[in-house]
């Protein structure tokens, strides 16, 4: 059977959503999967989202129909860190709004056992929450990140938005990418292959070239030793 050697990381239950059935797991329910597969070696990075925000569609707010709020409480956060720092996982930060960048880059400031963080930046159309996808506002993102995680990745992704426009953007000023069916608005027709593809031929054009996931691992074991993080602390 083909292979191929890529860095995958879980999803979350969306707390407060009819996804997830309106209920909330308590913190060890609703990591325990991830901590199954880090037991198991079977993932590198883990989704720990480092606050909660409303959700609600524009065409929603339109018609007065309430939205919800995605709750990611303190315990939750904190349950994420733990099987990151125990599994030396890489912490993979959704930032939906400003506060979420303020209080990943405080937490990884005090739990050096954790290792490097990526900073997901979630742009949006068709929810109100965060930004549009423009580059005056990924250089917001990027000044706030600047200042209080100065040195960690980021990458521009999102929730019902076509982030392909702002690829150059990103590559211009040295950040990543992540595409995929997930991010596009509901009702896209290309595949999660189609879409990788495409942004591979964007990245270039901008002048960027796509790493492997072995250089992704080096790259950020490089900065686990550079911030003296994880097991680069002994």
């Amino acid at each position: 059977m083909p292979q191929c050697d890529a860095i995958i990381y879980p999803t979350i239950p969306i707390a407060g959503s009819s996804y997830a059935n309106g209920a909330m797991k308590s913190a060890a329910e609703r990591y325990e999967h991830l901590e199954e597969l880090a037991k198991r070696g079977l993932i590198e990075w883990g989704v720990v989202d480092p606050g909660s925000c409303n959700f609600a569609r524009f065409d929603d707010v339109a018609k007065l129909s309430p939205g919800f709020v995605y709750q990611n409480p303190d315990d939750h956060f904190l349950e994420g860190m733990r099987i990151c720092a125990d599994y030396k996982v890489n912490p993979s930060y959704a930032i939906y709004e400003p506060g979420f960048t303020r209080m990943g880059a405080a937490s990884t400031k005090a739990m050096m056992k954790v290792p490097s963080p990526i900073f997901r930046f979630m742009f949006s159309e068709e929810f109100t929450f965060g930004f549009p996808p423009k580059p005056v506002h990924l250089d917001a993102h990027l000044a706030l990140l600047r200042e209080v995680a100065s040195g960690y990745p980021w990458m521009i992704a999102g929730l019902g938005v076509d982030i392909r426009p702002l690829i150059p953007s990103a590559v211009e000023r040295e950040g990543h990418v992540r595409v995929g069916l997930e991010d596009m608005p509901w009702g896209a027709s290309q595949s999660n292959r189609e879409l990788v593809e495409e942004a591979v031929t964007i990245i270039r054009k901008a002048g960027g070239e796509p790493a492997s996931a072995l250089e992704v691992r080096k790259a950020m074991q490089s900065l686990d030793a550079q911030h003296k993080r994880g097991e680069a602390l002994g």
